[in-house]
């Protein structure tokens, strides 16, 4: 369905490539404000407690500027944006209706998929700084309480902000006209319910496919290692060529997943159309006895 139709591809590649342009952009012009705040000895460490402790003060140091925070927000819109205008073309383009997506509807979507993205941000950080806290509350730090407790409260978070989004994406799929986001996610989830298996199976095979391009790129880029490294220049160049090559992979098996999701959604019927032919009268035959 996507090579059918390769504007699919082309969309998804735009919009995504547009945005992660413009947030490095602005990544970059702010960066160098980072430059001396809060360095410190603790990121050359392999220390994670070290390193962790740097990045709360960087989080501190975050939270003292405003530029920074307002450069968040501007992503953040800007990704709220670029996606939605995205995904509406590409969900009309594989439904073949152009009426059958609101834009609305997919904008409501891709906000609370940010919102569960900043959840998990400040989730992260909250964990971070209360097993630092239960971690160093003596005269010495105690690292086995710092390790046994950080690890399962991150993984409990990764997995729930990553199962939220799984399925508002899904949802975005289910959508229909100018329904409200709350009927979509509902549809979602009885799709999820009613079809179980092709939907993990889409899933499955297609992360698993994502995995492997990883595994690709990393292999390739670990190889050029040897063979550039009096040249570090080509090798930068190289590993960014490689990267970009991942990303539009990544990105083509994305739409594809979504063309695959599509395809489990049932066709809604409009209202006025009846499920079912009208019946034909058969004129009574006139017996020859005058009976019918």
């Amino acid at each position: 369905m996507v090579l059918r139709d390769p504007v699919i591809f082309l969309m998804e590649l735009v919009w995504r490539w547009s945005f992660g342009a413009l947030a490095f952009l602005l990544l970059f012009f702010t960066g160098f404000t980072l430059l001396g705040s809060v360095g410190g000895a603790g990121w050359t460490t392999r220390d994670p407690l070290l390193i962790t402790i740097a990045a709360l003060r960087l989080v501190r140091d975050l939270a003292r500027r405003p530029l920074l925070l307002l450069l968040a927000l501007a992503i953040t819109i800007l990704w709220i944006t670029f996606g939605a205008l995205g995904r509406t073309v590409i969900l009309k383009r594989l439904s073949g209706k152009p009426g059958s997506i609101g834009f609305r509807n997919i904008v409501a979507l891709h906000t609370w998929r940010a919102v569960f993205v900043w959840v998990g941000i400040a989730g992260v950080t909250a964990a971070l700084m209360f097993c630092l806290w239960i971690a160093m509350r003596g005269d010495k730090p105690d690292y086995l309480i710092f390790y046994v407790t950080v690890f399962p409260l991150l993984v409990v978070i990764v997995i729930f902000c990553s199962v939220v989004n799984w399925y508002l994406s899904l949802a975005m799929v289910c959508a229909q006209g100018d329904e409200k986001s709350k009927a979509a996610i509902q549809r979602a989830m009885v799709l999820s319910g009613s079809q179980t298996g092709a939907v993990i199976g889409i899933s499955v095979v297609f992360a698993a496919l994502r995995v492997l391009a990883v595994l690709v790129a990393f292999v390739v880029i670990v190889f050029s290692l040897g063979l550039m490294v009096s040249t570090p220049r080509l090798l930068l160049a190289w590993s960014a060529v490689v990267t970009l090559a991942y990303c539009a992979w990544a990105d083509f098996l994305y739409v594809c997943r979504l063309a695959a999701y599509a395809t489990l959604v049932p066709t809604p019927q409009p209202a006025d159309s009846p499920l079912l032919p009208p019946v034909q009268e058969t004129p009574h035959a006139t017996l020859s006895n005058g009976h019918h």
